[in-house]
């Protein structure tokens, strides 16, 4: 009788995060679980540390706050207990964990036990993107450059996974390495859709907007449309933007539109360019064109049509004549060409699809210790 292959057992370490519904959130939920399918995995989330023990630890790393504000002693002494009791890797789910990994690092590597970080962000760039012309910003974005210097190169993790293509090339050009896996977020479940579709000048607004800088670009929004001579078109508010905005917009409610009866336009308010935006793959599976401020169709071109069917924006008013050219396109070979791109994204970028590449990752990290 043959006996059964030992699974492997994880670490996963993740911050507390109070929003369910935040794309980290999804993320993580989605990736333990692909994870589980052939290891078992222990989560550990590390708490918020207070302002104090946030500011001491700047002055003592010299880096920025948030990259001191997950995970104390208390942690430490978790993590490490469960890398001594029997732990064959452990999973840093973030990069504002690197300074609990890099205190963790030489009790781990006296039991020989891997450590694999999954880089949400490549936080040097996210900052001169949204910061934008702020005086700020070159400072903090060579305080996490030098951070991100001493975090990437081989040492700390052996095995490294980032969000997006364009993460990808950065992390290899900072930590210049080129072992560095994609495992995107990947796409909802399909929204159907009816034979005779048409599409309609609805633009449908849908995320989560708690972070300051999304919230920050929705606002920008707003005001920018509102200034608009001539609406093009009608505004479809999902749950998570702010009751106050919506109302401004004269916004209807996402719930009672028919997402299956007609094709839309789905508006990605962000203009920063850093953070992989869930909410491109779940405005295309729930029908939607895609019109972006930021630049987000690097992703999707696995598929040729994406130049199509994700449109970047450059300003309000290139929003009209985005809908103009595509309302006044064959509604028959538009719909089939829209069904196909979205058909070819559900399969690219298929949750099970995407916890392969993370779990196959891992496992090489563990075969290679």
């Amino acid at each position: 009788m043959t006996t059964p292959a030992k699974r492997p057992r994880i670490l996963f370490v993740q911050r507390a995060n109070d929003d369910p519904t935040g794309g980290d959130a999804i993320y993580e939920t989605r990736m333990i679980a692909a994870l589980r399918e052939t290891m078992d995995v222990d989560v550990v989330a590390a708490a918020r540390r207070s302002k104090g023990a946030r500011i001491a630890g700047m002055v003592r790393h010299l880096t920025l706050p948030d990259q001191t504000a997950f995970g104390g002693a208390a942690e430490v002494e978790e993590i490490a207990r469960r890398v001594a009791q029997g732990c064959d890797a452990v999973v840093f789910s973030h990069e504002y964990l690197d300074l609990l990994a890099q205190r963790l690092k030489p009790r781990a590597r006296a039991r020989g036990v891997p450590f694999v970080s999954i880089r949400h962000n490549v936080t040097s760039d996210m900052l001169r993107s949204y910061l934008e012309r702020s005086p700020a910003a070159g400072v903090a974005n060579g305080l996490w450059r030098m951070q991100e210097r001493g975090a990437l190169k081989p040492g700390l993790y052996e095995g490294l996974a980032v969000l997006s293509h364009r993460d990808r090339a950065l992390v290899r050009e900072i930590g210049g390495r080129a072992d560095v896996v994609i495992a995107t977020p990947g796409a909802p479940k399909a929204t159907p859709l009816v034979a005779d579709a048409v599409l309609v000048r609805d633009l449908v607004i849908g995320g989560s907007f708690g972070w300051f800088a999304k919230r920050r670009d929705i606002y920008r929004f707003t005001e920018d449309f509102l200034r608009l001579s001539s609406p093009p078109g009608r505004i479809v508010a999902e749950g998570g933007v702010p009751e106050a905005l919506a109302t401004r917009l004269g916004a209807t409610p996402a719930g009672n539109c028919d997402f299956s009866a007609a094709l839309r336009f789905g508006v990605i308010t962000d203009r920063f360019t850093a953070g992989h935006k869930l909410k491109t793959s779940a405005y295309l599976q729930n029908n939607c064109i895609v019109l972006s401020f930021a630049d987000v169709a690097g992703d999707f071109a696995f598929d040729a049509r994406h130049r199509q069917f994700i449109v970047r924006l450059t300003g309000m008013d290139d929003i009209k004549p985005a809908m103009d050219r595509l309302v006044e396109a064959p509604v028959s070979s538009l719909r089939a060409e829209f069904a196909a791109f979205k058909d070819a994204v559900g399969r690219e970028l298929a949750w099970s699809r995407q916890g392969e590449k993370l779990a196959a990752l891992v496992g090489s990290v563990i075969a290679g210790r």
